[in-house]
């Protein structure tokens, strides 16, 4: 009778132990769980961010190229005139043929 009550005792301790250990690992699962939920506002509220930044970087960069598009464009008109302007040698002659400068307009 000893010997049962002793295998008994012991065997309660050891389920009372598992089901302890079990509960420190779901506590532990739950604040995990609990960290997460509390980061996920955080984590949209940044890739909402970033994806603004992104849009407002694309919308620059189409800025600054226009921009350099029509500087280009400014710089090529001028290079065309220097190019088919008179030769001061000889008046009658141009050096390269007006044809050679002919660009194609854009399509805005």
């Amino acid at each position: 009778d000893v010997y049962k009550r002793q295998l008994l005792k012991e065997y309660e301790e050891k389920i009372e132990s598992e089901i302890q250990e079990k509960y420190r690992v779901l506590r532990d699962k739950q604040k995990e769980i609990n960290e997460l939920r509390d980061a996920f506002p955080k984590l949209k509220a940044t890739i909402s961010d970033i994806e603004m930044d992104k849009a407002n970087l694309v919308d620059y960069y189409k800025g600054e190229l226009r921009r350099l598009e029509d500087v280009l464009a400014e710089y090529h008109h001028k290079i065309c005139l220097l190019y088919t302007s008179p030769s001061p040698r000889d008046l009658s002659t141009s050096r390269m043929p007006s044809s050679a400068c002919k660009k194609k307009k854009k399509k805005k």
